[in-house]
């Protein structure tokens, strides 16, 4: 049961706070965009062109993705949805539950190796013509609720540093991720921060 103590308790924890913020950047962006219809929703085979231009335009940060790659994502990913605002396509999210044995991407399998249970956010992109609307946080706030919806206490992201990525890793220490470890892809010419954020659990401690 949460208390008011409980509760105080939790707030004074970073990830909670963190957390909180999230909630309420989401909740004034809600206020802000009251007229404007925004709907996530799985992907589609006539979408699928949406994904590999945006995905293309930021290939320096992302994992560079090929028909044949985003039809393989789209049957195995736990989460592949898109955002629409106003009816047009402004943003997607790709997640991922453990235990993926054909996923060889090295970061996913660095979690693998270190944690049983995750939710693993492969990518979060918005279109440029759609930044800094709070869509990101729009997108993470359906990840935090298809975890908690599954019992999932880990949420765990990698952030590439070289090249350095300052926005995204700004965005992810705003809403509570910390660094777990750092390793090189490919070939060690891209270094990234593995990062988790940890769910607080409604029970007392």
């Amino acid at each position: 049961m949460v208390t008011i103590h409980s509760f105080l308790d939790n707030i004074r924890k970073p990830i909670f706070l963190g957390f909180l913020l999230l909630c309420m950047d989401i909740i004034i962006f809600c206020m802000d965009t009251d007229k404007r219809d925004r709907i996530i929703k799985r992907i589609k085979p006539n979408e699928y062109s949406f994904v590999l231009e945006l995905n293309q335009r930021y290939v320096d940060v992302l994992i560079p993705m090929d028909r044949e790659e985003l039809e393989w994502l789209v049957e195995t990913a736990a989460l592949f949805e898109i955002i629409y605002v106003d009816n047009f396509p402004a943003g997607f999210i790709i997640a991922f539950r453990e235990g993926l044995n054909d996923y060889d991407f090295k970061s996913y399998k660095w979690f693998e190796e270190r944690y049983p249970k995750f939710l693993y956010i492969d990518r979060i992109v918005i279109a440029d013509s759609y930044q800094n609307q709070g869509l990101g946080r729009v997108l993470y706030k359906r990840a935090f609720d298809y975890a908690k919806e599954n019992e999932i206490n880990i949420l765990a992201a990698a952030i590439t540093t070289e090249p350095y990525n300052k926005k995204s890793m700004l965005f992810h220490a705003e809403i509570g991720f910390r660094e777990v470890g750092n390793q090189c892809i490919r070939s060690n010419t891209v270094k990234i921060s593995q990062q988790i954020m940890e769910m607080i659990s409604n029970e007392n401690s």
